[in-house]
């Protein structure tokens, strides 16, 4: 890579301080529910992107003026652009190991923690993908509520997707167009946790499966069977439809990201994402999470979280 332009904040790498590769890639969050039968049931959480990390020998008659300069990066702590090869992500230094070997040679391995893809976030062509994935998961939605004995849910999913089907271009909706299909989401999610949580109940009612324990009757026990084995069914369609609820709402933030001032309905994500959609900044976080009490920026389950028009920020993590 001595061909490469390598930039951390500030500080241009040159020459042998430019290293022969970068590790780069991550993981899939996912959730897997194992549902009695063997039956499982994975939710894609949302993009875990590994550390990116090199190492390389600062090589000059400045080599410690240098390693230092690193090394005050790391101990601040700030968020960084890097940028090498036409990616672009904005990083925070998790470690930076110098070995000095001279006064002119230091070796060193650097780690940076990735807050946000940039070269990813800027794809042309998302909004058509994403209003195609938005009336792909409506569609999916009108096929898994009738799987589900909950007239209330089947109400609320009917209004969604009739809301969908009323959407011409998404990427032109208005705000207020958008939200006849955000809030009755938000709707269906709050009733989707709770038919979750009261099936689990279902699920863990019986000491055994079947619920069949000694001294029951034969139609004690097929009437047990039966409740449990339906609700079973019932929890792998629950998921399903949380996963494509949380997909749609993800989908109608990005197209058009939820004004500030306002709330937005999560499944998953984090608060460095909603703060660059928000206000072009990921720093702008602790803002977010300031306002909503929340101190760890990485956001599991279903949420609903207020974007403050003013995000404060009164140093440090955000309030618990």
């Amino acid at each position: 890579m001595a061909d490469t332009t390598l930039k951390l904040g500030d500080f241009t790498f040159q020459d042998f301080e430019i290293p022969a590769s970068i590790s780069l890639g991550g993981e899939q969050t996912l959730v897997v529910h194992k549902l009695p039968g063997g039956t499982r049931v994975v939710q894609s959480m949302g993009r875990d992107d590994a550390p990116i990390g090199w190492a390389g020998s600062i090589y000059s008659k400045d080599a410690l003026a240098r390693m230092r300069q690193l090394d005050l990066m790391r101990t601040k702590g700030e968020p960084l652009n890097l940028s090498f090869m036409g990616l672009s992500y904005l990083v925070v230094i998790k470690s930076f190991l110098p070995k000095i070997e001279r006064a002119y040679r230091v070796q060193y391995t650097i780690e940076v923690m990735v807050v946000v893809d940039k070269t990813q976030s800027q794809q042309s062509g998302a909004a058509t993908s994403l209003d195609s994935a938005i009336r792909k998961d409506a569609k999916a939605l009108t096929g898994l509520a009738k799987l589900i004995n909950d007239p209330t849910l089947k109400s609320t999913i009917s209004t969604i997707t009739k809301a969908v089907a009323s959407v011409n271009n998404f990427k032109s909706a208005s705000q207020a167009l958008l939200n006849v299909v955000r809030n009755p989401s938000a709707s269906a999610l709050t009733q989707v946790a709770q038919l979750i949580n009261g099936t689990n109940t279902v699920l863990g009612s019986a000491s055994v499966l079947g619920g069949v324990v000694s001294g029951a009757s034969a139609g004690t026990s097929a009437a047990a069977f039966q409740v449990q084995a339906a609700a079973s069914s019932q929890m792998d369609s629950l998921y399903s439809i949380q996963s494509a609820l949380g997909r749609l709402t993800g989908n109608l933030n990005q197209l058009n990201p939820t004004a500030t001032g306002q709330s937005v309905v999560t499944a998953g994500g984090d608060l460095f994402t909603l703060a660059q959609k928000a206000y072009g900044d990921a720093t702008k976080w602790i803002g977010i999470g300031q306002a909503n009490k929340i101190t760890d920026p990485v956001l599991t389950g279903v949420k609903t979280i207020s974007i403050p028009s003013n995000p404060a920020d009164n140093g440090g993590l955000p309030n618990s």
